[in-house]
């Protein structure tokens, strides 16, 4: 149980990394989530933010605004 406490607190600081260093360089952060699939545990928009927790804690992601969209 202490490692899995353990592992979602590590992920929680990965992710919180990315989202300052992307705030910092002035990149929208679209959604910041603890966990992969749909946001049934907590979601709330602070912002232009999306905060999200799921229930599959094992990773995280922080989607920046337009990443990933095809252009042309």
């Amino acid at each position: 149980m202490l490692f899995l406490i353990c592992l979602v607190v590590i992920i929680v600081m990965h992710e919180a990394a990315h989202l300052i260093a992307a705030k910092i360089c002035g990149c929208g952060v679209a959604r910041y989530s603890i966990g992969f699939g749909k946001p049934i545990i907590f979601s709330k928009k602070i912002g232009s933010t999306i905060y999200q927790v799921t229930p599959w804690l094992f990773g995280g992601f922080c989607e920046l605004q337009g990443e990933l969209k095809p252009t042309g």
